[in-house]
């Protein structure tokens, strides 16, 4: 592949991540920091109906289009099934299924990340495989949770072991869920120091009056300043915040 068709290929790729996504309830946010021209890192927004919304985020192994289309593969997936799965852990482990019976001879995995909300009741549900904790923060208390995985890498065991539904979190106007990949995290400095969870959190404490957008572009810029640009992993960063 030449360079032109890889960029024309990211360009694709890349046109199918959501931008901003807002109703009446919810503020949400997307930006992607590549480290490379294309890469595997991906998720998406789905209004399933008018009170249930799902969000999914995937780090597929490696760079490049490989990665790329496997991400991909994971988006249609997830795309063509939301409609008939009820709850996060039967989506996650329908698509590990997936990707085991389909995608097993390509040697790739990801990590996968998923939360359905309930916008009638203001709840929501999640799971995950082997992807970074979610972060949420509860507006009354000041607190921050994290969402951790419960499940292994996705596409190297069909009968993947995954914990039991974990209970419902309220969302109420103030909160805010913030999903990322692992690019954001263990982004380092010249100290070789990693940006780390408790950066992160003390990031969300320090701005967690911003509006989803801005939150998101001031995170990248402090990324990138504490970095010092020098990035070796794609960064995708997803914020939710409850009006």
């Amino acid at each position: 592949m030449t360079a032109d068709e890889i960029e024309l290929a990211a360009a694709i790729h890349y046109s199918f991540l959501p931008g901003q996504y807002a109703n009446e309830q919810l503020d949400i946010d997307v930006k992607i920091r590549p480290y490379n021209v294309i890469g595997g890192d991906y998720c998406s927004i789905y209004p399933v109906s008018d009170d249930k919304l799902i969000l999914c985020m995937c780090d597929a192994v490696g760079h490049g289009v490989a990665s790329a289309l496997f991400a991909s593969r994971i988006n249609t997936f997830v795309l063509s099934n939301v409609h008939k799965i009820t709850n996060p852990h039967c989506l996650v482990e329908s698509l590990n299924q997936f990707l085991c019976r389909h995608l097993s001879v390509t040697g790739m995995y990801s990590t996968f990340y998923t939360i359905f909300i309930d916008l009638s009741e203001m709840e929501f549900n999640f799971a995950g495989a082997a992807h970074p904790p979610a972060l949420y923060y509860d507006s009354g208390s000041g607190e921050i949770e994290l969402l951790e995985s419960q499940a292994t890498l996705l596409g190297l065991d069909a009968s993947l072991p995954i914990k039991n539904a974990v209970k419902s979190h309220r969302l109420v106007s103030g909160d805010k869920l913030v999903i990322y990949t692992h690019g954001l995290i263990e982004a380092r400095n010249s100290q070789g120091q990693q940006f780390g969870l408790n950066r992160l959190c003390e990031f969300v404490r320090h701005h967690q009056l911003l509006d989803s957008e801005a939150f998101n572009i001031r995170l990248i810029n402090d990324l990138e300043a504490f970095s010092e640009n020098h990035f070796h992993d794609d960064v995708l960063l997803m914020t939710l915040t409850a009006k």
